[in-house]
């Protein structure tokens, strides 16, 4: 059985190879580096309490800086709460630490 129009194996030499894994190095790190600058956004369902998004719609209204939604301000929020319990727990962590 012939099979028409296939491509003849060539010899790679390590040159070659070397040049085509670089290359897949780079559009690989670049890919990773692609995905880690872009922020994505994911829908996820909480609950709060009436009062606190009266709150919050009537703060955003008020002193609401442009472009700025519940969504934002909710992500803000979350994410200045992190960076202080982070720190605070690492604070009495070293307390600990200088106790013993």
């Amino acid at each position: 059985m012939n099979f028409k129009n296939t491509k003849h194996l060539k010899e790679n030499n390590a040159k070659d190879l070397h040049e085509l894994e670089q290359k897949f190095d780079e559009q690989y790190s670049s890919a990773d580096e692609n995905a880690k600058q872009k922020d994505e956004k994911k829908n996820f369902t909480i609950s709060l309490s009436v009062k606190t998004m009266r709150d919050l719609e009537a703060y955003l209204k008020e002193f609401g800086i442009f472009n700025e939604n519940k969504s934002s301000f909710i992500q803000e929020a979350i994410e200045e709460h992190l960076k202080r319990k982070k720190s605070t727990l690492k604070e009495r962590l070293s307390e600990l630490i200088k106790k013993l």
